[in-house]
């Protein structure tokens, strides 16, 4: 039973779009509201994203830069926040953190492509 959980966290820590998948179909079939689903979904996948770009950086290159991807994450949100501030000119916290968390999730899956296609495109370079 843990070897099957471990290779489940592990294929969706390299597809994080089956993670997704997942979440969505469980979270739709508790909450049966699609627009809270896709929301929730979303919000976990970005927690795989940032793993998954963390393994593809350490599988790449080999090194280890968690560290500067969650000062990413920090620097993301301060710059949201101050956003969120100069536009509605009041702090809703909730709001701030789910609107940070979102555009975190729009970096890292362009990031994520981005490591995909790069380290596809080495890996057949390096066949020929």
């Amino acid at each position: 039973m843990v070897t099957v959980f471990a290779c489940l966290i592990a294929l969706i820590l390299v597809f994080p779009l089956i993670g997704y998948i997942l979440a969505f179909i469980i979270t739709k079939n508790t909450l049966k509201n699609h627009r809270k689903a896709v929301h929730l979904s979303i919000d976990l996948t970005t927690f795989f994203l940032l793993y998954s770009v963390h393994f593809f950086i350490k599988t790449i290159w080999n090194i280890s830069l968690l560290w500067l991807l969650y000062l990413l994450v920090l620097i993301i949100g301060f710059i949201f926040s101050i956003y969120y501030w100069r536009v509605y000119e009041e702090m809703d916290v909730s709001k701030v953190l789910r609107g940070a968390w979102r555009v975190v999730f729009l970096v890292f899956l362009f990031v994520y492509i981005v490591l995909l296609l790069y380290g596809l495109t080495v890996n057949v370079m390096e066949m020929v």
